[in-house]
């Protein structure tokens, strides 16, 4: 058992202490969306990214 929980720590700790998340700024043109009463953030075309619905 303190096996399994010594090498557990030494692939998880370097595992975690280095991964990185990438993330993308958009910026939303103000000029097209005039005055939204909600903005959604949702998957409509389910390709796996995000997509900004306004109402």
């Amino acid at each position: 058992m303190k096996r399994f929980i010594f090498w557990s720590i030494i692939i998880l700790v370097p595992t975690i202490a280095f991964a990185q998340i990438d993330f993308t700024r958009y910026v939303i043109d103000s000029t097209t969306i005039s005055r939204p009463y909600g903005v959604f953030a949702i998957d409509l075309d389910q390709d796996n990214d995000i997509d900004v619905y306004r109402q």
